[in-house]
C-alpha cells in the first residue's frame, strides 16, 4: 500500500491553514521531576489510539505532548505531518528538556504487534524483551 502523502511539510504550514481549537488541540503536561517525555504528534483521529496509549504510558509519572486532530473525517490527509518534520514550538521544547522521548504512532496491520524504532538500540531491545515477556508481540 502507497502512503498517502501529507498536505503539509511542517507544523508551521499547518497552522498558517488550521485553527488550534477547530481543527486541532495540543495537550501538553510536564512533570518538573522526570526526563522522559511521551509524545503522541498524530493523536486523535489523525492515527487512531495514540493518544490513549501515549497518555496510559506517561500516567502521573512523564511529560505528556498530544497532537489532537479534532476533524471525525479526513484529520489524517489534513493534519498529519512526518515526524521529523513535526515543528510544533510546544513540542520542541518539551523534547529539548529531556533525556528519553518515546514517540506513539499508529500503523494499519492485520496484526497486533508493536513495531519498535529509534535509534537507541538498548532501548529498543529493553522495551521488546518487556513486551514479550508479558506477551506482547513486539518486534524492532
Amino acid at each position: 500500500m502507497k502512503p498517502l502523502k501529507d498536505r503539509f511539510n511542517s507544523f508551521s504550514e499547518l497552522a498558517r491553514h488550521k485553527k488550534e481549537g477547530e481543527h486541532y488541540m495540543i495537550v501538553v503536561q510536564e512533570k518538573a521531576e522526570s526526563r522522559v517525555s511521551i509524545i503522541a504528534p498524530h493523536g486523535g483521529n489523525i492515527e487512531p489510539n495514540t493518544s490513549k496509549i501515549a497518555q496510559g504510558i506517561a500516567a502521573n509519572d512523564h511529560n505528556l505532548y498530544i497532537f489532537e486532530g479534532l476533524e471525525d473525517v479526513g484529520s489524517f490527509h489534513e493534519l498529519h505531518v512526518t515526524s521529523h518534520l513535526f515543528d510544533e514550538p510546544r513540542c520542541l521544547d518539551l523534547v529539548a528538556k529531556t533525556d528519553v522521548t518515546v514517540s506513539i504512532h499508529g500503523c494499519r496491520s492485520k496484526e497486533e504487534v508493536i513495531y519498535i524504532g529509534g535509534r537507541d538500540e538498548k532501548l529498543k531491545q529493553s522495551l521488546a524483551a518487556e513486551f514479550n515477556k508479558h506477551s506482547i508481540r513486539a518486534e524492532i
